[in-house]
């Protein structure tokens, strides 16, 4: 009903001009069964396509909890950089020996966590990815109390998903003596 002094809008049947809405033409009334058949398998495609996407998420969030336990577990040091050599993520290993979080760490470049002897073979990482990984090469980094700690570290490439280089993996573990 309107207000007094106002006209009333006109209803949406009224609009569509289908004369009595109880009496529809067989071509309207198949016309409104098709939109209302596709308007049921437009929802129930979107009702898979939510089932799809929440079970990847889930898929997800238990592979990056792998990771995390498995990062966190390591003793070795793992440290992963871009192709420029700045820090993007770290483990546990080398927050405990650096006494920095990873938050402090990241954006860093990694040769700020080196003796200054050790230093320019860390800078010549970049120019070799792609390459053959580096493999146990020894190192000096310096812990969180500035004391030299002697690593044997390891470096290969890093590809994405679609097998483009975005940087480099190092791990570094205890430098062991070998006798005969």
């Amino acid at each position: 009903m309107s207000k007094p002094g106002k006209l009333a809008s006109p209803s949406l049947i009224d609009q569509a001009d289908v004369g009595d809405p109880t009496h529809l033409n067989p071509d309207t009334e198949n016309a409104w069964i098709e939109v209302i058949h596709k308007m049921d398998s437009a929802y129930a495609d979107l009702v898979h396509y939510q089932v799809e996407l929440e079970q990847k998420n889930s898929e997800l969030e238990e592979a990056q909890q792998f990771i995390r336990s498995v990062m966190s577990a390591m003793t070795d040091v793992l440290i992963v950089c871009d192709f420029k050599g700045q820090i993007e993520e770290v483990n546990q290993a080398l927050e405990y020996l650096t006494g920095r979080k990873q938050s402090e760490l990241e954006q860093q470049p990694i040769v700020n966590l080196f003796s200054p002897e050790s230093q320019p073979l860390v800078d010549q990482f970049p120019e070799k990815l792609g390459s053959d990984a580096i493999v146990d090469c020894e190192v000096n980094m310096l812990g969180y109390d500035g004391e030299l700690v002697p690593l044997a570290m390891n470096c290969s490439s890093r590809y994405d998903h679609e097998g483009r280089l975005v940087g480099m993996v190092f791990s570094l573990g205890e430098v062991f003596a070998v006798f005969l």
